[in-house]
């Protein structure tokens, strides 16, 4: 007996056999004729089956027996049957509802018979064995027709079954009887048939695809179970990549059945979708499998590449069983770029739109999940947080298969031409921080030499996304990614010196404004990483070569002045933007910008010029919106111009050139007179430091001399001429400040009012109006009578900031007697004791009211000087009692209630307490809060449970011994309700702190927060006002123990504080609290240690000199710290003058 040749032949050799006749000529094949319903049944071959198409009309189940018997010497009659059969279930399936009913109860009979039938061997099966013998006898002799009209058919009534639920059960035992052992192999014959052979490859998989997805896969295991010949992998391979070109057209009826690898696709995906745990992760394993699937994806239509991204997505991406590594086998560098192609499909215009549309959405969300989930296999996973800063909460540095993966997907995106594709380049680089530099570093990088060009433009969009990507984590022991590689993330490896500079000096404003928009974002970028790297000692270093390698690749200083000078004040957009430029030179390249020495007076004047001589209202009418905006841009300009020049060194304000009307002082205060909107907060700032430098006015006084100056100026209809004549007396105060200060001094001398030991400041600029207002009266009658008008208002506003009437008076008298015209003297005959700033003429100085600030320490009718409110309240009290309900009181309130209330705080103080017993109580009771903030729902839940962490750990090694100092406990105290604000000033402040270390260096937190509120204060004086007053609060909370003052000495902070007093940002407040605190050190035995280490008592005498207002309070400090202090040794250090000199200034 000869043995069968190989199956994979079989049809092959038999196909060969027909289209060559025994002259081994080659015939000429027929066209097919495609079915509607694409269920294709095979060629035809001969008339008599072109004669077949006209079937019979199916009534009875005893006429289906008939057509679908087995007949192994006659092929035409079952041919026959199959046809007829097939048209039968297509018009039960696609014909008209209601003439299908009769047929679906013939076809329900029908299978309810065949399943009565016996079968008459132990191998045979027991359903439908006619139409399996008729499957199996095609195969056995190489009948294509008959093997691909029945393999249809079988795919069709799987079909037509699984479309009604009274069926199910015949659909469940025909398909077990065609993955019977017997009939499974059958299916690797049709399979492996020749690739042009799609007649008889498709209905195989079609019926595989209706077999798997029956009744939600209840035969899926049994179609798995027999692979070798259901799903080989090599065929399985093959088919996916049998597609149709993209230009293929639908024949002439409009019909144009699915091909190979559309039906190989589906069959996959229902394996996919209702296979278990084990059957995919089995599945997964087959590289060539799904490396076909995309690698002609591109090919699918529409339909199909949806649903094939939809499956992957959700039984495979979000399937929990898989694991990652199984996954990842699926989602590699190649697959995830062979869906590109499927994403950069044109969209035709027309009825396809949408859906086209839709597929290139869907596709890129695809990437975008795979490349951003951590459960994908492609990204590293996040490991578990680690709230003692340790490396178990660092994500893993992977520079491994991981991030290949994704440096392969980034290098074939096109982030310049396609918007979506830049998204997820810039996702990957937010949760996968080592891509980045690798992105950029590599060699074939695009260059960013500037062309006005489509592509140019999108690339420096990209790039100034690229700059914005977050920054990746730094802990106390590593960063995610080498040190010397930060620099990428702030400045990209593109954005050399070369190219930017050419880009400045380029003559498109186009490409000016892109690359000054990427250097501000990377300076500001380069600000906040600096503030973060100075947070870890350790990182110093990186952060020094940080700075380098960003100076080294950012254009020098006189290249982006030049380029400034080169734009126009008429382009607003590029000036503005020019002009920030150049701040953030200063704020965070002061090196560099400090290198090239450029005078900003003259764009400063000519913007200041600008600004006052267009009307703020428009002449009475409304501004457009458009001029709206421009007026906004200037205003912009000018802030970042006047915050230029407070950082030039040896600025001159005072100087005027022969082309400007004003020096820029006077040119700024007009602006500030004629502006009632933004812009006045910045001007008002940089006028208060520079008449503070210069002492032109005085600034004690709320509303101050600066706010009367501008009041007075606002009242006056024409201002240049009073202008003019201000900024010639400051010039000359400026130019003579000893000669008009002792002219102020004769002034005061005279003064009759100061008996009362208490002298009211004055402006000194006043004394250069007396002595300059002789030469005013030689002027035109118009402009002295103008003048006069001002300095008699000006002159009613100081008095009615409350200063110094008497001198005030002794100036006006001046002025009266030596004007040289009845009208201008008229003007000066005014009653200064009456006169108060109106409240609608202070809209500079916004500052709220503080709330018992303004006490006076009185004297007592006995000569005993009077302790003030804000004194006595510094003063320490002691406990008084044994009791401690805040042990216990907290537990009767929710989270917030208890925090708000106080209990909270009371419970941190327990840990200072002098008992041991109370010290672990309150020790084991801030654990249980601390799970209970934890449990909580309350907003700053996260923050306040690391803060008690971080307490109770730096209390757990100090409380067995001694009690927890007070500097740590009133910190905890101080921040809790920082913490539950987060738009508070201090919260990024007490944020930072906290995710330092796990346990806090007590004596280090003071000068920590003074450091970063008192060295870096903000520009914003409210802002700088409220973080010092904070600090202040906390120093005196955190001083009632001697060894809390030891703190305090050791680390130098009362030179700091007694510095802060005479400070000009200062306000009354924050002077009241630096006296509390002095106050509050002569409690806790700090006494003797401000005499003799912090030479206090000159101090104290100073400060008498200079605030007049606060000499009865220094007074009070002075004789508490006499009476405190251990006399031996002041006497000892001060050779016993330091008591004299105590009388002698408590008596003055």
């Amino acid at each position: 007996m000869s043995k069968r040749p190989h199956h994979d032949d079989h049809f092959a050799r038999k196909s060969k056999q027909r289209r060559h006749g025994e002259d081994g000529k080659s015939e000429e094949r027929r066209p097919k004729k495609i079915n509607p319903n694409h269920e294709t049944l095979g060629p035809r071959n001969t008339d008599q089956d072109r004669n077949e198409a006209v079937l019979e009309d199916v009534v009875s189940t005893r006429q289906l027996h008939t057509l679908l018997a087995f007949q192994q010497h006659d092929v035409q009659p079952m041919r026959h049957g199959i046809r007829t059969f097939k048209g039968f279930l297509d018009s039960i399936l696609y014909g008209d509802p209601d003439g299908a009913s009769p047929k679906r109860a013939v076809l329900k009979e029908y299978l309810e018979q065949l399943r009565n039938v016996q079968p008459e061997t132990a191998d045979e099966v027991d359903f439908a064995k006619d139409l399996c013998k008729m499957w199996s006898f095609a195969s056995s002799t190489d009948n294509e027709a008959l093997y691909a009209a029945v393999t249809a058919v079988l795919a069709l009534l799987m079909k037509t079954i699984s479309t009604d639920v009274d069926l199910t059960q015949y659909g469940d035992l025909l398909g077990k009887s065609l993955l019977h052992a017997t009939y499974a192999k059958l299916f690797s014959r049709g399979l492996s048939a020749p690739k042009h052979r799609e007649y008889i490859i498709s209905p195989c998989l079609r019926l595989l695809s209706e077999l798997a997805s029956f009744n939600g896969g209840a035969l899926v295991r049994l179609v798995y179970r027999n692979r070798d010949s259901t799903l080989e992998p090599k065929i399985m391979a093959r088919n996916l990549s049998i597609h149709r070109d993209e230009d293929e057209q639908p024949d002439e009826n409009g019909f144009q059945k699915p091909s190979v690898r559309s039906n190989a696709v589906r069959y996959l995906l229902a394996i996919l979708k209702f296979g278990n745990e084990g059957i995919k992760t089995d599945l997964v394993k087959q590289a060539s499998i799904f490396g076909r699937l995309f690698e002609f994806a591109k090919f699918d239509h529409p339909g199909l590449a949806l649903e094939t991204l939809d499956t992957l997505k959700q039984h495979v991406l979000l399937d929990k069983h898989l694991m990652r590594k199984d996954k990842g086998r699926i989602f590699n560098g190649r697959s995830l770029t062979n869906l590109l192609p499927v994403a950069r499909r044109e969209v035709p215009a027309g009825d396809g739109e949408d859906v086209a549309r839709k597929v290139v959405n869907a596709t890129y969300a695809f990437l975008t999940f795979v490349c951003t989930n951590p459960e994908s296999g492609v990204l590293p996973r996040l490991r578990k947080a680690d709230p003692t800063g340790g490396t178990e909460g660092e994500q893993q540095n992977e520079s491994g298969p991981q991030t290949r993966i994704l440096s392969d997907v980034c290098n074939v995106l096109r982030p310049h031409s396609i918007a979506d594709e830049a998204e997820i380049l810039m996702q990957i680089f937010a949760r996968v921080p080592p891509v980045l530099p690798i992105y950029f570093k590599k060699p074939e990088a695009m260059p960013f030499d500037p062309k006005l060009t489509a592509t140019w433009i999108g690339y420096a969009s990209f790039l100034f996304k690229a700059v914005q990507a977050p920054f990746p984590e730094l802990t106390s022991k590593t960063s995610q990614v080498p040190l010397e590689d930060l620099v990428e993330f702030v400045l990209p490896g593109p954005l050399t010196e070369k190219a930017l500079t050419r880009c400045f000096n380029h003559s498109s404003e186009l490409i000016n404004l892109f690359a000054i928009r990427i250097l501000i974002k990377s300076m500001e970028k380069l600000q906040a990483v600096t503030a973060q790297l100075r947070q870890h000692p350790q990182f110093e270093d990186a952060l020094e070569t940080l700075q380098a390698e960003f100076a080294k690749r950012c254009p020098d200083m006189k290249t982006a002045v030049t380029m400034f000078r080169r734009l126009s004040d008429d382009k607003i957009m590029e000036r503005e933007a020019a002009s920030r430029l150049l701040t953030m030179y200063f704020s965070a390249l002061p090196q560099v910008a400090l290198r090239e020495q450029f005078d900003i007076s003259v764009a400063l004047t000519q913007k200041l010029e600008r600004l006052a001589k267009a009307p703020a209202n428009n002449g009475g009418k409304e501004e457009s919106a458009e001029d709206e905006h421009e007026r906004q841009l200037h205003l912009l300009d000018l802030e970042h111009l006047v915050y230029v020049a407070g950082c030039s060194p040896g600025f001159q304000w005072w100087n005027r050139s022969e082309k400007l009307q004003y020096s820029p002082f006077i040119a700024l205060l007009k602006v500030l007179v004629a502006s009632t909107d933004r812009a006045s907060g910045q001007i008002l700032d940089v006028l208060t430091n520079v008449v503070s430098d210069n002492g032109i006015l005085q600034l004690e006084t709320k509303p101050t001399g600066l706010s009367a100056l501008v009041t007075s100026l606002r009242a006056v209809k024409d201002v240049d001429q009073s202008l003019a004549f201000l900024d010639e007396c400051i010039n000359r105060f400026v130019r003579k400040q000893i000669k008009y200060g002792d002219d102020l001094e004769q002034m005061l001398a005279a003064d009759e009012s100061k008996s009362d030991g208490v002298v009211k400041p004055v402006s000194p600029i006043i004394a250069v109006l007396a002595e300059q207002w002789p030469f005013l009266q030689k002027k035109d009658e118009a402009t002295v009578t103008s003048v006069s008008a001002w300095v008699s208002g000006l002159l009613v506003t100081l008095a009615g900031c409350g200063e110094n009437l008497a001198v005030l008076n002794i100036v006006r008298q001046k002025l009266y007697d030596t004007c040289s015209s009845k009208k201008s003297a008229k003007l000066l005959r005014v009653d200064l004791k009456e006169a108060k700033l109106p409240l609608s003429e202070q809209p500079v100085v916004k500052e709220k009211a503080p709330a018992k600030t303004d006490e006076v320490t009185e004297v007592s009718p006995t000569g005993e000087l009077t302790v003030p409110d804000f004194l006595a309240a510094a003063g320490l009290k002691e406990h008084g009692t044994d009791d401690y309900p805040g042990l216990t009181r907290w537990m009767q309130k929710d989270v917030e209630s208890a925090i708000m209330d106080g209990d909270v705080a009371e419970l941190i103080l327990c840990l200072c307490a002098e008992p041991p017993e109370i010290r672990k109580q309150a020790m084991l009771n801030g654990w249980k809060f601390a799970e209970k903030v934890k449990a909580s729902s309350y907003a700053a839940a996260q923050q306040t449970y690391m803060m008690f962490g971080e307490l109770l750990s730096t209390a757990e090694d100090i409380i067995e011994q001694e009690r927890l100092p007070f500097t740590a406990a009133a910190f905890a105290i101080k921040a809790l309700p920082i913490l539950a604000e987060p738009s508070g000033a201090l919260y990024p402040k007490i944020n930072i702190f906290l995710m330092r270390r796990p346990k806090w260096t007590i004596d280090r937190i003071p000068t920590h927060f003074a450091g970063k509120i008192l060295l870096n204060s903000s520009q914003e004086g409210d802002k700088f006002r409220m973080e010092t007053l904070w600090l202040l609060d906390y120093f005196i909370e955190a001083l009632r123990s001697p060894k809390d003052m030891e703190i305090f000495r050791t680390r130098q902070l009362f030179e700091r504080i007694l510095i802060l007093y005479s400070s000009p940002y200062s306000t009354l407040q924050i002077r009241q609290r630096v006296l509390a605190l002095l106050y509050r050190a002569t409690f806790v035995d700090g006494s003797t240690a401000l005499i003799t280490r912090h030479g206090v008592i000159a101090w104290i005498k100073m400060q008498m000199k200079s605030w007049s207002k606060h000499q009865n309070d220094l007074k009070v400090i002075l004789g508490r710290l006499l009476e405190m202090c251990d006399k031996e040794k002041v006497k000892e250090w001060s050779n016993g003058t330091a008591e004299g000199i105590v009388d002698d200034t408590l008596k003055a």
